[in-house]
């Protein structure tokens, strides 16, 4: 759905009070504050809440979703398991592709079908679903305890839900680009109405961050450019620095520190016994001194300290000029990033994935006895 309907359509929805999830390629359709906000479902920085939501639901409309691997899981045929799935897509290329057994498929413009849709549609059965909705997502948060630990470095949680309502509502926001920084972002951040996002989530390339940010740089002279990126992703497109600081793009970059590729040593750590390469300095990983290297550009930059994760602090960082700016956020670099679908290796050497709505760590009973009312087998 292109972000003009969405944002036309969402006072209707919210009339009929009809639960709506975004994938993370459209994280701005839907704002967080909206009464109809479900979440972002998926695997791969999906919100726990948002799966058990689309698990328990009866009737699922994907309109212009993929349903690919990142949205279903790789048990994907436990995914929506209660729900008449059916999937309004504009390519038959993509409605042609292996998915969920249960969708049915229509090769139709998601916009246009929308559209029409909505306002033809008794919703009057629907208020019960959406109550229960908004207690799912009252009882389960989008920063789970288990990441909240004491330690010398900036929580990477906290610190981007605190940025994302330091931000404005004009501000464009450029969410990238894997690992941990993304999937960090996906989970915790706070999308103000009409505020546009975006992200990498369709191919989760490193290197996307930079490249995006100074694209919306000069397609929205005029508006200020938020960039949040991990250092691996980062250290591949770096020499376009030399454009922001050509051009004095107003684009404020976050460059998360965690002393490596996070993801892969997660990875490693999980399924290879903790035989680490090429994943940090201490396995072959070098990095530069990034205030040394990002000062060459003519561009500030500094360490952002842990007491300036406020919200009005980093509200007040923002400010502090119109032109580029670096801040630089150590952070963990055994930083938890839960909740996670449980996957495994067989006998055979295959993975074996949970499905969406199980995810790890497990909710306690009394938990779950509220949120999990209509799942298939709870657990």
């Amino acid at each position: 759905i292109t972000r003009n309907i969405a944002w036309e359509i969402l006072p209707v929805l919210e009339q009929f009070d009809l639960p709506v999830a975004t994938t993370t390629s459209a994280i701005d359709r839907v704002p967080t504050d909206s009464p109809v906000f479900a979440g972002r479902p998926g695997s791969w920085g999906g919100q726990r809440a948002a799966n058990l939501i689309l698990a328990q639901a009866d009737v699922v409309l994907a309109f212009g979703a993929q349903l690919d691997l990142q949205q279903t899981g790789f048990n994907s045929k436990e995914y929506v398991p209660n729900a008449k799935l059916v999937q309004i897509f504009p390519s038959d290329n993509e409605l042609s592709r292996v998915g969920p057994l249960t969708c049915r498929k229509i090769l139709a413009s998601p916009d246009i079908t929308l559209a029409k849709l909505c306002p033809r549609i008794d919703w009057k059965d629907i208020q019960g679903w959406s109550s229960y909705m908004r207690k799912i997502r009252a009882l389960i948060p989008s920063i789970e305890s288990v990441n909240i630990k004491d330690s010398k470095f900036i929580n990477s949680f906290i610190f981007f839900k605190n940025l994302s309502k330091a931000t404005r509502q004009s501000d464009i926001l450029a969410l990238c680009s894997s690992g941990g920084t993304f999937t960090g972002t996906l989970q915790t951040y706070e999308i103000a109405r009409r505020q546009i996002a975006t992200t990498s989530a369709s191919y989760a390339s490193m290197g996307y961050g930079l490249a995006t940010a100074i694209g919306v740089a000069f397609a929205n002279p005029s508006r200020r450019v938020i960039l949040t990126e991990g250092e691996g992703g980062f250290s591949q497109n770096l020499q376009e620095l030399a454009i922001v600081s050509r051009f004095e793009l107003p684009i404020k970059i976050f460059l998360i520190e965690n002393n490596g590729y996070a993801s892969i040593r997660a990875t490693q750590k999980k399924f290879f016994d903790g035989d680490y390469l090429g994943c940090d300095p201490d396995t072959g990983l070098g990095f530069p001194n990034w205030e040394k290297l990002i000062n060459s550009y003519n561009i500030p930059c500094r360490h952002l300290g842990i007491d300036e994760i406020r919200i009005d602090v980093l509200s007040n960082l923002l400010c502090n000029s119109e032109g580029p700016e670096v801040w630089l956020v150590s952070i963990d670099p055994n930083q938890t990033n839960w909740p996670a679908i449980s996957t495994i290796l067989s006998k055979s050497g295959s993975m074996e994935s949970a499905p969406l709505y199980n995810m790890l760590p497990k909710l306690s009973d009394e938990v779950l006895e509220q949120v999990g009312r209509y799942l298939p087998c709870p657990k």
